[in-house]
């Protein structure tokens, strides 16, 4: 984890960071130039702090305007999702103007040009979002117009809780719980992104099958998973499924269980699963009998489950001790 914190947000205008140095960091990390008033009180301040792949800031804000720079490694690789918590701000856009109170969501792209002013004790979270990872998930990435979510919406407002709560626990939690949350929160970026009824089969096929691999990745451990409940969970036809799987030169059972032999293998290389009989990993892992679970993980590897085992604590064991 990197964190880069000027102050925190919370610290009385007495703390907060002098003008220049806020102006390099708004311009180093989030491409974005600021201009502020000589004759406006000063009292800006920040904390940054890495969450997974998504950058999570708070924000105190003096009275100030930004717009993006037109610095391509900066400023058009993410895209911002900004929840204002206090005063507002002014988003100005290929000449539409509209404020963003206390609870609003906004999402733009810094790629596209926009000004953004904002009043004096403005208070806002600012999540940095990989446009990568939201091509990846089958997303939009690229925005010509900001997008104000309906905060009426049930559905947005889970996404704002989740993003005040990321930002509340951050520097609390362990960096396989920020992994997971950073991957929730991507996820659940298409309720405010899309607009209209954009469907999983119109994406792309990188996309469709990066939500299968995460749906059978996610229920590994359920031993009646198989082409129909995956099908029925993503929403997709068995034989669409077992047509990507095909062009990828494979078949949707033999990653399935692919995956399963993975997991177990993970499982049972390190001491953390120790305590478990291997018959309690299989069925952690998916399968039925213990006796398939073995026959399938020596013909994948070599050697039985518990040979693997013995193997991966004695070497872990070594390790340890310095041999």
């Amino acid at each position: 984890m990197s964190t880069d914190s000027i102050a925190l947000t919370d610290a009385p205008p007495s703390s907060a960071v002098a003008f220049p140095r806020w102006r390099d960091m708004l311009e180093s990390v989030y491409g974005l130039r600021c201009e502020h008033a000589p004759g406006d009180r000063w009292g800006s301040a920040i904390e940054v702090c890495e969450v997974g792949d998504v950058k999570v800031a708070r924000v105190c804000m003096s009275r100030q305007t930004l717009a993006p720079q037109r610095r391509k490694e900066v400023s058009e690789d993410s895209l911002f999702l900004k929840l204002v918590i206090g005063g507002h701000a002014v988003f100005e856009q290929n000449g539409e103007q509209r404020a963003f109170r206390s609870g609003n969501l906004v999402i733009v792209d810094p790629a596209r040009p926009f000004v953004e002013s904002v009043d004096a004790d403005t208070q806002l979270i600012v999540l940095t979002c990989p446009k990568a990872a939201l091509r990846e998930r089958g997303y939009r990435s690229q925005l010509n117009h900001w997008i104000a979510p309906d905060t009426e919406s049930a559905d947005v407002r889970l996404v704002q809780d989740m993003v005040r709560l990321i930002a509340s626990y951050h520097n609390r939690l362990e960096a396989s719980t920020k992994a997971l949350l950073s991957r929730q929160i991507l996820d659940l970026m298409d309720v405010v992104i899309h607009r209209g009824t954009s469907s999983v089969q119109g994406r792309t096929a990188e996309a469709v099958l990066f939500r299968i691999k995460r749906y059978i990745v996610e229920h590994l451990g359920d031993e009646g998973l198989d082409a129909a409940k995956i099908a029925n969970g993503v929403g997709l036809s068995v034989s669409y499924l077992n047509r990507l799987f095909r062009d990828e030169g494979t078949s949707l059972m033999r990653h399935l269980w692919s995956q399963r032999l993975e997991r177990a293998h993970d499982m049972l290389g390190t001491a953390r699963h120790a305590r478990l009989r291997v018959d309690e990993v299989a069925w952690r892992c998916g399968f039925a009998s213990a006796a398939h679970f073995s026959r399938l993980f020596r013909q994948r590897y070599g050697f039985s489950p518990r040979e693997f085992r013995e193997s991966s604590v004695g070497q872990e064991t070594a390790v340890r001790c310095g041999q």
